[in-house]
């Protein structure tokens, strides 16, 4: 029983030196981990630093500017590339102007979007239409008086039948009622016809260009500008 006790004694002590070693190493290793992932996390490196653009900048409140006297230029820069100038137009009201804000290829672009969605270019002259006849919206289309005052086709109506320029009332101006009108008759009624205020009004047409967010990506740069 001695010997087996001798060996009993020396085996149990192996063992628990070999216990030991192992419950260290498991230490040290978890001790290893943890330092590690804390110096990973103070300081993520390049990559985790490059990791994801910015938050896009927004858009501040407009600030006003002093026009300080008529023709005073200021310089700014609203792109990269090249540098603009605020130039005063008029203090009362206060109005500034910036030459070359838009570049050719970009009043270009705003011009297509415009087309396409139905603006159309002002018809100035007239056309092969107007050689038999014009109707009430055509002569519209021709006619601004000297003050200001654009006409409707009801004042247009109401001049037809004041100086009998459409004898047979059918809205249509022909040549030859054209050539008998007597424009003595034309210039006493424009003399005696003053324009109300709701009259004074510009005869066109306008479109809106989206700028916001999924518009084209010249329009926004421009709204940022």
């Amino acid at each position: 029983c001695k010997p087996r006790g001798i060996c009993s004694r020396a085996y149990f002590l192996v063992l628990m030196v070999f216990v030991h070693l192992y419950l260290g190493n498991v230490l040290a290793l978890l001790l290893f981990v943890h330092y590690s992932n804390g110096d990973e996390s103070s300081d993520p490196g390049p990559q985790h630093r490059a990791q994801g653009p910015g938050p896009e900048p927004t858009l501040g409140p407009l600030t006003r500017l002093e026009g300080i006297k008529v023709g005073h230029e200021r310089k700014v820069q609203l792109v990269t590339d090249r540098d603009h100038f605020i130039r005063t137009l008029s203090l009362k009201p206060l109005l500034f102007e910036i030459p070359s804000f838009l570049t050719d290829e970009e009043c270009r672009l705003i011009i297509h979007l415009a087309q396409m969605k139905g603006l159309q270019r002002s018809q100035i002259l007239p056309t092969e239409e107007y050689e038999e006849a014009m109707s009430t919206m055509q002569v519209l289309a021709q006619t601004r008086l000297g003050n200001g005052w654009w006409m409707t086709p009801e004042s247009i109506q109401e001049m037809y039948a004041a100086i009998k320029a459409d004898p047979d009332g059918d809205g249509v101006l022909s040549l030859q009622e054209f050539s008998n009108m007597d424009l003595r008759d034309f210039h006493k009624y424009m003399r005696s016809h003053k324009a109300e205020s709701s009259e004074l009004v510009r005869n066109s047409h306008h479109t809106w260009l989206y700028q916001g967010e999924g518009a084209h990506h010249v329009m926004r740069a421009i709204r940022q500008r």
